[in-house]
Protein backbone atom coordinates (compact mmCIF):
# COMPACT_ATOMS: atom_id res chain seq x y z
CA UNK A 1 0.00 0.00 0.00
CA UNK A 2 1.40 3.66 -1.09
CA UNK A 3 2.25 5.64 1.92
CA UNK A 4 -0.04 8.63 2.21
CA UNK A 5 2.89 11.16 3.09
CA UNK A 6 5.91 11.71 0.28
CA UNK A 7 9.27 12.18 2.57
CA UNK A 8 11.31 13.10 -0.41
CA UNK A 9 11.24 16.49 0.66
CA UNK A 10 12.31 18.16 3.89
CA UNK A 11 9.84 17.28 6.68
CA UNK A 12 7.61 14.97 4.36
CA UNK A 13 4.85 16.44 1.86
CA UNK A 14 1.41 16.07 3.12
CA UNK A 15 -0.79 14.40 1.36
CA UNK A 16 -4.27 16.05 0.10
CA UNK A 17 -5.71 14.76 2.95
CA UNK A 18 -3.66 17.11 5.45
CA UNK A 19 -4.27 19.96 3.46
CA UNK A 20 -7.69 19.14 3.52
CA UNK A 21 -7.55 18.56 7.43
CA UNK A 22 -6.38 22.07 7.89
CA UNK A 23 -9.51 23.24 6.13
CA UNK A 24 -11.64 21.54 8.42
CA UNK A 25 -10.17 22.87 11.43
CA UNK A 26 -9.52 26.57 9.51
CA UNK A 27 -12.55 27.96 11.95
CA UNK A 28 -10.67 26.74 15.00
CA UNK A 29 -7.11 27.29 13.60
CA UNK A 30 -7.41 30.99 13.18
CA UNK A 31 -8.93 31.50 17.02
CA UNK A 32 -5.93 29.28 17.96
CA UNK A 33 -3.27 32.14 19.18
CA UNK A 34 -6.20 33.59 21.38
CA UNK A 35 -7.23 30.72 23.03
CA UNK A 36 -3.56 30.02 23.47
CA UNK A 37 -3.04 33.59 25.05
CA UNK A 38 -6.29 33.10 27.31
CA UNK A 39 -4.32 29.74 28.21
CA UNK A 40 -0.91 30.87 29.38
CA UNK A 41 -2.20 34.20 30.77
CA UNK A 42 -3.94 32.25 33.21
CA UNK A 43 -1.89 29.36 33.71
CA UNK A 44 1.62 31.02 33.52
CA UNK A 45 1.04 34.56 34.90
CA UNK A 46 4.47 35.67 35.07
CA UNK A 47 4.85 36.56 31.64
CA UNK A 48 1.96 39.09 31.85
CA UNK A 49 3.70 41.49 34.81
CA UNK A 50 2.15 44.57 32.72
CA UNK A 51 0.07 45.65 29.53
CA UNK A 52 2.73 46.04 27.09
CA UNK A 53 4.27 42.39 28.18
CA UNK A 54 0.36 40.70 27.34
CA UNK A 55 0.32 42.27 24.27
CA UNK A 56 4.04 41.48 23.51
CA UNK A 57 2.99 37.33 24.60
CA UNK A 58 0.03 38.03 22.44
CA UNK A 59 2.29 39.04 19.11
CA UNK A 60 4.43 35.94 20.08
CA UNK A 61 1.21 33.11 20.34
CA UNK A 62 0.59 34.46 16.95
CA UNK A 63 3.75 34.65 15.38
CA UNK A 64 4.33 30.88 16.51
CA UNK A 65 1.66 29.57 15.57
CA UNK A 66 1.43 30.89 12.11
CA UNK A 67 5.17 29.57 11.85
CA UNK A 68 4.30 26.55 13.24
CA UNK A 69 1.46 25.55 10.67
CA UNK A 70 3.18 26.93 7.76
CA UNK A 71 6.15 24.14 8.60
CA UNK A 72 3.42 21.40 8.70
CA UNK A 73 1.31 22.94 5.81
CA UNK A 74 4.24 23.47 3.52
CA UNK A 75 6.57 20.83 4.89
CA UNK A 76 9.43 23.52 5.60
CA UNK A 77 12.37 21.47 7.37
CA UNK A 78 12.83 22.42 10.69
CA UNK A 79 16.42 23.80 10.57
CA UNK A 80 15.06 26.32 7.77
CA UNK A 81 12.68 28.22 10.17
CA UNK A 82 13.75 31.09 12.04
CA UNK A 83 12.31 32.26 15.73
CA UNK A 84 9.61 35.00 15.08
CA UNK A 85 10.88 38.04 15.90
CA UNK A 86 8.43 39.02 18.70
CA UNK A 87 9.83 35.36 20.27
CA UNK A 88 13.33 36.35 20.41
CA UNK A 89 12.15 39.64 21.66
CA UNK A 90 9.82 38.71 24.34
CA UNK A 91 12.65 36.48 25.79
CA UNK A 92 14.92 39.42 25.60
CA UNK A 93 12.38 41.28 28.18
CA UNK A 94 11.54 38.10 30.61
CA UNK A 95 15.50 37.76 30.77
CA UNK A 96 15.37 41.60 31.64
CA UNK A 97 13.09 41.24 34.17
CA UNK A 98 14.44 38.26 35.86
CA UNK A 99 11.43 35.72 35.21
CA UNK A 100 12.74 32.53 35.43
CA UNK A 101 13.81 30.82 32.32
CA UNK A 102 11.22 27.68 33.44
CA UNK A 103 7.84 29.63 33.22
CA UNK A 104 9.42 30.79 29.43
CA UNK A 105 9.82 26.83 28.34
CA UNK A 106 6.63 25.88 30.29
CA UNK A 107 4.37 28.26 28.26
CA UNK A 108 5.57 27.23 25.21
CA UNK A 109 5.11 23.56 26.49
CA UNK A 110 1.73 24.34 26.65
CA UNK A 111 0.62 26.08 23.82
CA UNK A 112 2.12 23.46 21.76
CA UNK A 113 0.01 20.77 23.72
CA UNK A 114 -3.10 23.23 23.40
CA UNK A 115 -2.43 23.29 19.50
CA UNK A 116 -1.56 19.88 18.95
CA UNK A 117 -5.01 18.54 21.12
CA UNK A 118 -6.97 20.72 18.28
CA UNK A 119 -5.09 19.26 15.67
CA UNK A 120 -5.73 15.66 16.55
CA UNK A 121 -9.07 16.10 17.33
CA UNK A 122 -9.83 17.26 13.79
CA UNK A 123 -7.92 14.31 12.63
CA UNK A 124 -10.24 11.55 14.81
CA UNK A 125 -13.13 13.22 13.41
CA UNK A 126 -12.01 13.44 10.02
CA UNK A 127 -13.35 10.83 7.32
CA UNK A 128 -10.35 8.73 6.35
CA UNK A 129 -8.92 5.55 6.34
CA UNK A 130 -7.05 4.69 9.58
CA UNK A 131 -4.07 4.03 7.72
CA UNK A 132 -4.14 7.76 6.66
CA UNK A 133 -4.99 9.26 9.99
CA UNK A 134 -2.14 7.32 11.36
CA UNK A 135 0.39 8.77 8.90
CA UNK A 136 -0.90 12.41 9.70
CA UNK A 137 -1.14 11.63 12.96
CA UNK A 138 2.69 10.79 12.79
CA UNK A 139 3.41 13.63 10.17
CA UNK A 140 2.10 16.42 12.63
CA UNK A 141 3.25 15.22 15.82
CA UNK A 142 6.43 14.31 15.00
CA UNK A 143 6.90 17.81 12.88
CA UNK A 144 5.35 19.82 15.85
CA UNK A 145 7.58 18.17 18.27
CA UNK A 146 10.87 19.37 16.37
CA UNK A 147 9.38 22.75 15.86
CA UNK A 148 8.74 23.06 19.40
CA UNK A 149 12.11 21.58 20.32
CA UNK A 150 13.51 23.98 17.69
CA UNK A 151 11.85 27.06 18.85
CA UNK A 152 12.59 26.59 22.61
CA UNK A 153 16.15 25.92 22.01
CA UNK A 154 16.44 29.24 20.37
CA UNK A 155 14.58 31.38 22.65
CA UNK A 156 16.48 29.37 25.36
CA UNK A 157 19.63 30.80 23.73
CA UNK A 158 18.13 34.44 23.41
CA UNK A 159 17.53 34.56 26.96
CA UNK A 160 20.55 33.31 28.37
CA UNK A 161 22.47 35.54 25.65
CA UNK A 162 20.39 38.95 27.63
CA UNK A 163 20.11 37.76 31.09
CA UNK A 164 24.17 37.32 30.71
CA UNK A 165 24.03 41.18 28.94
CA UNK A 166 21.98 42.42 31.20
CA UNK A 167 23.41 41.14 34.89
CA UNK A 168 26.58 42.88 32.93
CA UNK A 169 24.90 46.28 32.40
CA UNK A 170 23.44 46.22 35.67
CA UNK A 171 26.32 44.91 37.71
CA UNK A 172 28.21 48.32 36.30
CA UNK A 173 25.32 50.48 37.03
CA UNK A 174 25.41 49.13 40.36
CA UNK A 175 28.91 49.59 41.17
CA UNK A 176 28.71 52.77 40.10
CA UNK A 177 26.09 53.80 41.96
CA UNK A 178 28.16 52.39 44.73
CA UNK A 179 31.31 54.59 44.03
CA UNK A 180 28.90 57.62 43.74
CA UNK A 181 27.48 56.69 47.24
CA UNK A 182 30.76 56.71 48.99
CA UNK A 183 32.50 59.41 47.10
CA UNK A 184 29.23 62.05 48.09
CA UNK A 185 28.11 62.64 44.99
CA UNK A 186 24.32 63.68 45.12
CA UNK A 187 21.80 60.70 43.97
CA UNK A 188 18.60 60.17 43.49
CA UNK A 189 17.59 57.71 46.43
CA UNK A 190 14.47 56.49 45.11
CA UNK A 191 15.07 56.09 41.49
CA UNK A 192 19.51 54.51 42.67
CA UNK A 193 17.82 52.16 45.53
CA UNK A 194 15.41 50.95 42.37
CA UNK A 195 18.24 50.35 39.96
CA UNK A 196 20.54 48.16 42.61
CA UNK A 197 17.79 46.56 44.24
CA UNK A 198 18.92 47.63 47.33
CA UNK A 199 16.51 50.08 49.90
CA UNK A 200 18.86 52.87 50.42
CA UNK A 201 16.73 54.74 53.18
CA UNK A 202 17.00 51.82 55.40
CA UNK A 203 19.41 50.91 58.31
CA UNK A 204 22.47 49.63 56.90
CA UNK A 205 25.46 47.97 58.56
CA UNK A 206 28.43 47.13 56.68
CA UNK A 207 30.18 43.88 56.39
CA UNK A 208 34.39 43.78 55.27
CA UNK A 209 35.32 40.28 54.03
CA UNK A 210 39.30 39.38 52.81
CA UNK A 211 41.33 36.77 52.18
CA UNK A 212 44.81 37.15 53.11
CA UNK A 213 47.51 38.53 51.03
CA UNK A 214 49.14 35.58 50.27
CA UNK A 215 45.87 33.54 48.99
CA UNK A 216 45.63 32.46 45.57
CA UNK A 217 41.81 34.18 45.19
CA UNK A 218 41.32 31.75 42.12
CA UNK A 219 37.61 31.24 41.31
CA UNK A 220 36.85 28.84 44.62
CA UNK A 221 38.39 31.31 46.52
CA UNK A 222 36.20 34.20 45.51
CA UNK A 223 32.94 32.31 45.53
CA UNK A 224 33.99 31.57 49.25
CA UNK A 225 34.36 35.07 49.81
CA UNK A 226 30.63 35.72 48.80
CA UNK A 227 29.57 32.48 50.83
CA UNK A 228 30.81 33.99 53.44
CA UNK A 229 29.46 37.02 53.37
CA UNK A 230 26.16 35.80 52.16
CA UNK A 231 25.66 33.46 55.14
CA UNK A 232 26.80 36.23 57.46
CA UNK A 233 24.09 38.27 56.54
CA UNK A 234 21.83 35.42 56.66
CA UNK A 235 22.71 34.70 60.21
CA UNK A 236 22.72 38.08 61.09
CA UNK A 237 18.76 38.45 60.35
CA UNK A 238 19.72 40.45 57.38
CA UNK A 239 16.66 41.65 55.13
CA UNK A 240 18.44 42.84 52.16
CA UNK A 241 22.40 42.38 51.13
CA UNK A 242 24.55 44.02 48.55
CA UNK A 243 27.09 42.51 47.48
CA UNK A 244 30.12 44.73 46.26
CA UNK A 245 33.90 43.40 45.25
CA UNK A 246 36.50 45.52 46.11
CA UNK A 247 39.43 43.75 44.58
CA UNK A 248 40.28 40.19 44.20
CA UNK A 249 40.64 39.70 47.90
CA UNK A 250 38.59 42.32 49.72
CA UNK A 251 34.88 42.59 49.43
CA UNK A 252 32.15 44.56 51.26
CA UNK A 253 28.37 43.61 51.87
CA UNK A 254 25.72 46.05 53.01
CA UNK A 255 23.04 44.24 54.92
CA UNK A 256 19.70 45.98 56.07
CA UNK A 257 18.90 44.89 59.69
CA UNK A 258 15.80 44.89 61.23
CA UNK A 259 16.93 44.67 64.53
CA UNK A 260 20.33 46.27 64.97
CA UNK A 261 20.81 45.77 68.53
CA UNK A 262 21.14 42.00 68.36
CA UNK A 263 22.66 41.80 64.79
CA UNK A 264 26.34 42.54 66.11
CA UNK A 265 25.90 39.79 68.46
CA UNK A 266 24.37 37.51 65.89
CA UNK A 267 27.28 38.42 63.66
CA UNK A 268 30.22 37.95 66.48
CA UNK A 269 28.58 34.43 67.27
CA UNK A 270 28.73 33.64 63.08
CA UNK A 271 32.26 34.26 63.44
CA UNK A 272 33.81 32.13 65.81
CA UNK A 273 31.95 29.03 64.25
CA UNK A 274 32.76 30.09 60.55
CA UNK A 275 35.42 27.69 59.38
CA UNK A 276 36.28 29.55 56.03
CA UNK A 277 39.29 31.39 55.58
CA UNK A 278 37.62 35.21 54.92
CA UNK A 279 38.16 37.66 58.10
CA UNK A 280 35.71 40.00 59.04
CA UNK A 281 35.24 43.51 59.92
CA UNK A 282 31.71 45.33 60.54
CA UNK A 283 30.31 48.82 60.59
CA UNK A 284 27.90 49.93 63.22
CA UNK A 285 24.60 50.10 62.34
CA UNK A 286 23.28 53.26 60.42
CA UNK A 287 20.17 54.62 58.50
CA UNK A 288 19.68 56.05 55.14
CA UNK A 289 22.11 57.58 52.83
CA UNK A 290 24.46 58.90 55.54
CA UNK A 291 24.64 55.46 57.32
CA UNK A 292 24.98 53.53 54.17
CA UNK A 293 28.60 55.97 53.76
CA UNK A 294 29.44 55.73 57.62
CA UNK A 295 28.54 52.37 58.44
CA UNK A 296 31.68 51.65 55.41
CA UNK A 297 34.12 53.54 56.57
CA UNK A 298 33.76 52.21 60.19
CA UNK A 299 33.90 48.43 58.66
CA UNK A 300 37.10 50.18 56.55
CA UNK A 301 38.48 51.63 59.62
CA UNK A 302 38.07 48.26 61.81
CA UNK A 303 39.82 46.06 58.87
CA UNK A 304 43.08 48.63 59.05
CA UNK A 305 42.91 47.59 62.92
CA UNK A 306 42.79 44.18 62.31
CA UNK A 307 45.12 43.96 59.46
CA UNK A 308 47.53 45.03 62.75
CA UNK A 309 46.21 43.40 65.49
CA UNK A 310 47.76 40.38 66.77
CA UNK A 311 50.00 40.12 63.89
CA UNK A 312 46.80 40.27 61.63
CA UNK A 313 44.88 36.93 63.00
CA UNK A 314 42.02 38.42 64.51
CA UNK A 315 38.92 36.57 62.88
CA UNK A 316 36.22 39.17 63.48
CA UNK A 317 36.64 42.60 64.63
CA UNK A 318 33.45 45.37 64.96
CA UNK A 319 33.64 49.50 64.93
CA UNK A 320 31.71 49.03 68.72
CA UNK A 321 34.75 47.09 70.38
CA UNK A 322 36.06 49.16 73.27
CA UNK A 323 39.12 51.38 71.83
CA UNK A 324 38.98 50.68 68.03
CA UNK A 325 38.06 53.95 67.14
CA UNK A 326 40.58 55.68 68.68
CA UNK A 327 43.33 53.01 68.01
CA UNK A 328 42.15 53.82 64.48
CA UNK A 329 43.27 57.10 64.65
CA UNK A 330 46.59 55.88 65.77
CA UNK A 331 47.67 53.69 62.68
CA UNK A 332 49.09 56.71 60.73
CA UNK A 333 52.36 56.46 63.69
CA UNK A 334 52.65 53.41 64.87
CA UNK A 335 56.23 53.69 65.94
CA UNK A 336 54.95 57.05 68.14
CA UNK A 337 52.80 54.94 69.88
CA UNK A 338 54.74 52.21 70.45
CA UNK A 339 57.10 54.70 72.08
CA UNK A 340 54.68 56.37 74.11
CA UNK A 341 53.27 52.85 75.23
CA UNK A 342 56.46 52.06 76.97
CA UNK A 343 56.47 55.06 78.70
CA UNK A 344 54.01 54.39 80.25
CA UNK A 345 54.06 50.65 80.65
CA UNK A 346 58.14 50.27 80.84
CA UNK A 347 59.08 46.28 81.26
CA UNK A 348 54.98 45.54 81.22
CA UNK A 349 55.18 46.24 77.78
CA UNK A 350 56.78 43.20 76.63
CA UNK A 351 55.35 40.30 74.14
CA UNK A 352 56.31 37.76 76.85
CA UNK A 353 53.58 35.43 77.97
CA UNK A 354 53.57 36.27 81.85
CA UNK A 355 53.47 40.11 81.07
CA UNK A 356 50.13 39.38 78.40
CA UNK A 357 48.11 38.10 81.44
CA UNK A 358 49.46 40.53 84.09
CA UNK A 359 48.62 43.28 81.43
CA UNK A 360 44.83 41.57 81.03
CA UNK A 361 44.56 41.10 85.04
CA UNK A 362 44.95 44.63 85.27
CA UNK A 363 42.89 46.39 82.58
CA UNK A 364 40.32 43.88 84.22
CA UNK A 365 40.66 45.72 87.51
CA UNK A 366 41.10 48.68 85.94
CA UNK A 367 37.89 48.21 84.09
CA UNK A 368 36.02 46.99 86.83
CA UNK A 369 36.79 50.56 89.40
CA UNK A 370 39.65 49.06 91.05
CA UNK A 371 37.35 45.99 92.39
CA UNK A 372 39.18 42.99 92.77
CA UNK A 373 36.16 41.31 93.76
CA UNK A 374 34.26 42.01 90.86
CA UNK A 375 37.47 41.46 88.36
CA UNK A 376 37.96 37.80 89.78
CA UNK A 377 34.20 37.18 88.67
CA UNK A 378 35.34 38.42 85.35
CA UNK A 379 38.38 36.33 85.01
CA UNK A 380 37.18 33.51 86.80
CA UNK A 381 39.85 33.25 89.28
CA UNK A 382 40.19 33.73 93.11
CA UNK A 383 40.23 37.35 94.33
CA UNK A 384 43.47 36.39 95.79
CA UNK A 385 45.18 35.63 92.53
CA UNK A 386 43.71 39.13 91.08
CA UNK A 387 45.91 40.72 93.30
CA UNK A 388 48.78 39.41 93.38
CA UNK A 389 48.55 39.77 89.33
CA UNK A 390 47.50 43.62 89.95
CA UNK A 391 50.52 44.48 92.26
CA UNK A 392 52.99 41.89 90.07
CA UNK A 393 51.71 44.61 87.30
CA UNK A 394 52.27 47.31 89.03
CA UNK A 395 56.16 46.10 90.09
CA UNK A 396 56.99 45.16 85.99
CA UNK A 397 55.35 48.60 85.46
CA UNK A 398 57.83 50.49 87.97
CA UNK A 399 55.47 52.87 89.57
CA UNK A 400 52.13 53.74 91.38
CA UNK A 401 48.60 53.45 89.03
CA UNK A 402 47.81 56.81 91.25
CA UNK A 403 49.22 59.97 88.81
CA UNK A 404 48.66 58.13 85.86
CA UNK A 405 45.89 56.22 85.58
CA UNK A 406 44.08 56.70 82.38
CA UNK A 407 47.19 56.80 80.52
CA UNK A 408 47.78 53.29 81.72
CA UNK A 409 44.29 52.09 80.68
CA UNK A 410 44.48 53.59 77.36
CA UNK A 411 47.99 52.23 76.98
CA UNK A 412 46.49 48.23 78.31
CA UNK A 413 44.26 49.02 75.50
CA UNK A 414 46.36 49.35 72.45
CA UNK A 415 48.61 46.83 73.79
CA UNK A 416 45.39 44.68 73.55
CA UNK A 417 44.59 45.85 70.20
CA UNK A 418 47.75 46.00 68.68
CA UNK A 419 50.07 43.55 70.13
CA UNK A 420 53.57 42.49 68.92
CA UNK A 421 53.57 46.28 66.89
CA UNK A 422 53.47 48.00 69.85
CA UNK A 423 54.70 45.34 72.26
CA UNK A 424 58.99 44.82 73.30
Amino acid sequence: MPSVLDSSRGEGAPAPALADLLGRVGDLVTGLPEAIHRLLVEQVTELTADQQLRDLLSDTVAANVGTWLSVIRYSIPIDHVEAPTAALEHARRMAQREIPVNALLRAYRLGHQHGLNLIIAGLRSADLPPEQKLALFEQITSVSFRYIDWMSEQVLETYQVERAHWDDNRRSLREQAIRDILDGRDIDVTETSYSMRYPLSATHMALLVWLNQDASADADQLIALERVARDAASAAGAEQLLYHSIDRLVACAWMTVPDPSSSLSQLRAFAQTCSESPRMAVGAPSRGLDGFRRTYRQAQQARAVAMVAEGGTRRFVAAQDSGLALASMLLADVPTLKSWVHDVLGPLASSSTSDRRLRETLSTFLRAGGSFKAAAVDLHIHGNTVKYRVNRAVERRGRALADDRLDVEFALLMCAWFGDAVLT
